[in-house]
Parts: C-alpha cells; structure tokens; sequence
C-alpha cells in the first residue's frame, strides 16, 4: 500500500494575511472619512438651514434682501468666515430681477475661498432645484452650500475627494406686506341700490348678488399705488351673469369696470389674476373669470383685552361716545348695540365670543367707531375717506404702547354655518345711516346684513362668511384697503425642505 505524505502549508496564512489587511485598511479608511463626512454633512445642513429662515424673513416683497441676508449668515458661520471679502462678492453676484413679480427669479451661485476644502454656494427666490415642485413661489427661498474636500484615507482607495452638501428650502407668509384681499366673503357678497365699491383685491366664494329691482354693480378699484384691484370666484360660473359691472346693469363711480386691471368676468382670459388664482373659462369658453376655490383666510389673533367683559353670557351692552378707549371681551350670546346718537366712538374694539351680536341703532347720518390700535397720524387714506364722508378726523392715536397691535374693530371666532349667523346687522328701514368702522371686520364665519337705506364703510380689511349691505341714495357700501388700520396677519415660518 503506497502512503501519500501530506503536502507542507506553512505560510499559507501570510498572503491571506495580507489581502485581508489591505480590505481592512481600506474599510477602517472609508469609515473614518464617512464618519468626517457625515459630520461636515450635518454642519452644512445647520448652516443652510440657518441662512434660509434668516433670509426668508423678507419674503415674498424683497428677494434680494432675503438672499443678501442668507449670504451674511453662510459668512458669520461657515468655515469661510475669516475670508472678510467673500461675502461682499457674493452680494455683488446677486443676479435676476429680484422683485416679487411672477416669473422673476432672484439667485446668486458663487464658490467659496479657496483651499483645502472649497465650497460653491447658491441661493434664489423662488427656489432652482426644489425636490418639491410646488416650492417655487417667491414665498420660497433656497439656500446650498457644496463641499469638496480631499479625504484623508479614501485616496488610498482611489476616492481622494467627496462632495457634502446642505440644502434647505424655507417659507414664509406674513406681514411683510398686506394679505392678498381687501375683502374677503366666503359665500357671496350682495347689494341694494348702489354698487359695492371694493378698494382692492376682492374675494367672493359664490358670486354676487344684487337687489334684483335695483341698479348694483360690484366695482373693484386700484389701491393707490397698490397694484391690486382684482376679484375673485371661489366657483366658476359664479352666481350671477357677466356684464359690465357684474350687477344689473348698475354704473361705477367715475366710469369705472368690475375692476381696473382685470374685468372679470370678459371675453378673454385675464392675464393678471392675482397670485393663487387662475383665469377659468364657463359658457362654452365665451366668458372668463379669475377663480381660486379655496383662498386661505389670514390668521387675525383676537386683540388682547385692555378692558374688563362689556357684557356677560347672554346678555346686553350699549357702545357709545362716551365709552372708554380700549379692547372689550364680549360674552357668548351677548347682544351688543353701537349707539352713535352722541357721536363718533374713538379708540375701542370688540371681541366677540359664539354666539353674540352687534346692532346699530336708529342713526341718521354718518359716523364711525375706530379701533383701539388705530392711529390717524400720517395715515392719509382713513383721513381722506372720512374727509370725503363729511366726518372729523381723529386729531390723537390711541393705544399707546399698543399702537402697532389691535386694529381689529370687531373680532369674531369663525363659527361657519349655513346659512351664516348674522354678527353685525342695522335692520331699520327709512333713509338714511352710514357706518364707517377704521379698522379690520373680522368675522370670518358669520354674516354682516344691513337693511335698504343703511350703509357700511370700512377703512382697513373685510373678512366675513357672507356680506349683504344695502344701499339708498347716500354713500355706497365701501371697503378701502388701509396699512395704518388694517389688523396684523400671523406670521408663518418654517423650512419646507
């Protein structure tokens, strides 16, 4: 029997050895380079995240100020930041036509200081390369910032550099400017004898409704310098036939259309619609109307009570000349009257809980109650608007410190019914009342009603769930946009990406 002797093995482990170590190295070098780039991903994503909120702080009305401040906080805390000339390049590269225009486009795209690690840096409003494609609004800003550093140990492995990026999207609407409606009905707007007149860009869910036997229009006008006058159907086709003045048949003061820049309903397509909404065609395509279903409402916080309850749950209270300046909580179920029979009634607002009401009483004349916040000083389109009333001009502000808040006349909670609950209301009959409120009505889910002959102004901002504001041979129903009267929108902030 023939006997094999075995093979000797040693040292077979060595070349084993050596592969394995190589593999070993090679993943000891990619960890420790993932775990450099993992960090410097996170710093980049703090930093642009940072650079986006500070920026966006100025949006939607000054894109080039967002950008510019975007840019000084990637120089206070990026790794940049000892490179003094860096930032004042950038800013000099901002490009585009950096309004708040549709269609313009606001961006700077530069690369950072030089050295071991470089950086390229972008930002635009609206965004370039969202990953959302509805984030492209001038709500919007975007910020990046590119790092391409040389790794420590991956170039032994062939992967001597690696890019880490922070990208970061961030939004914001608030009150860097007026919210986008004068007025704002959530189901439809309707008249007496005399057209309404809308200052402003206007919102009606429905349509509009006028007296059937009367001569109404709905007449939407240019704020001053404003760019806005514009209406807008939450349905299309709206409640009523087009014609000019979308009424029946009724003239505008002056000449004017349903509105300055965009008559609505016309033959065309409207090439201005405000942003949000969207020329929509109905008869056959004969007919176009700016449409936008569902309009956000602001957030108006409830003014902050100065003064004690006026009145309890379900009770009553009388608001006269003679009542103190200041914001009043009204109970639930309360009915309140605003008495003008001694006169005009400066400096007070009302919160008003469910439930409770506001009637005016048998008034002849004109007058008007201002809001706590409101301040008359430099404020030429209240003082115009009761100039032209016929009515004295409040000579002082009230308020005080408070003078930048509370501007709302009357408050409301939405409490959206069908049919709306009636919140403010003058029924009486027989010529003929005027009531101007210096401030922003909002009663988002209730309805204001005022009988034939009795009108209702308001300088500031209108928001309600459904207007019916009859008119005699006086005054037409107005709503007037006002920046010194109008109530503060909430700001909202946040990052979208």
């Amino acid at each position: 029997m023939q006997r094999y002797r075995r093979r000797r093995q040693r040292g077979q482990m060595v070349p084993i050895v050596a592969v394995a170590g190589v593999v070993l190295l090679g993943v000891s070098a990619l960890v420790v380079d993932l775990s450099v780039n993992t960090q410097s991903r996170r710093g980049l994503q703090n930093i642009s995240d940072a650079a986006a909120l500070a920026g966006a702080r100025n949006l939607p009305n000054t894109p080039r100020q967002a950008i510019k401040d975007a840019l000084d906080i990637l120089q206070r805390n990026s790794p940049w930041s000892s490179s003094g000339s860096w930032l004042a390049t950038a800013q000099a590269a901002i490009t585009g036509a950096c309004t708040s225009a549709a269609g313009s486009t606001c961006s700077v795209s530069v690369a950072g200081p030089a050295g071991y690690t470089s950086y390229a840096v972008k930002a635009s409003s609206p965004p370039s390369t969202p990953q959302n494609s509805g984030f492209t609004s001038t709500s919007y800003l975007e910020v990046e910032v590119v790092q391409t550093s040389r790794n420590g140990f991956g170039g032994a492995v062939g992967l001597g550099t690696s890019n880490e990026t922070g990208h970061s999207i961030a939004y914001y609407a608030g009150p860097t400017g007026p919210y986008q409606y004068t007025f704002f009905a959530k189901v439809h707007a309707g008249s007496g004898n005399h057209a309404e007149v809308i200052v402003g860009d206007a919102f009606v869910g429905g349509g509009y409704v006028p007296q059937s036997s009367g001569k109404a229009g709905l007449c939407i006008l240019d704020v001053p310098g404003g760019g806005q006058g514009h209406v807008v159907f939450g349905s299309v086709p709206p409640l009523v036939g087009p014609d000019p003045q979308y009424g029946n048949g009724g003239a505008c003061a002056g000449g004017g259309t349903l509105s300055a820049q965009a008559a609505t309903p016309q033959a065309s397509a409207p090439t201005n619609c405000p942003a949000g909404s969207s020329p929509q065609s109905y008869n056959g395509g004969g007919t176009w109307a700016c449409s936008q279903p569902s309009p956000a409402l602001p957030a108006i916080p409830a003014p902050t009570a100065t003064q004690s309850a006026l009145c309890g749950a379900n009770g009553s209270a009388t608001v006269s000349a003679s009542t103190t300046a200041g914001v009043y909580p009204v109970g639930a179920g309360c009915t309140v009257t605003i008495d003008f029979a001694s006169g005009n009634i400066d400096c007070v607002s009302l919160v008003l809980a469910a439930g409770s009401t506001v009637s005016i009483n048998n008034k002849k004349g004109t007058n008007y109650m201002s809001a706590y916040g409101f301040n008359p000083t430099g404020d030429t389109v209240a003082s115009n608007a009761l100039t032209t009333a016929g009515l004295p001009v409040p000579t002082a502000a009230c308020g005080g410190a408070s003078i930048n808040a509370d501007r709302s006349a009357i408050w409301a909670p939405d409490t959206s019914a069908t049919p709306m609950p009636t919140v403010i209301s003058n029924g009486l009959t027989g010529c003929c009342s005027d009531s101007v409120f210096l401030g922003t009505i909002f009663v988002p889910g209730q309805g204001v009603s005022f009988g034939t002959n009795q009108a209702m102004e308001v300088v500031g901002s209108v928001y309600c769930g459904q207007w019916d504001v009859q008119s005699g041979n006086h005054l037409n129903p107005m709503v007037t946009y006002d920046a010194g009267a109008a109530a503060y929108v909430v700001s909202g902030m946040r990052l979208a990406e």
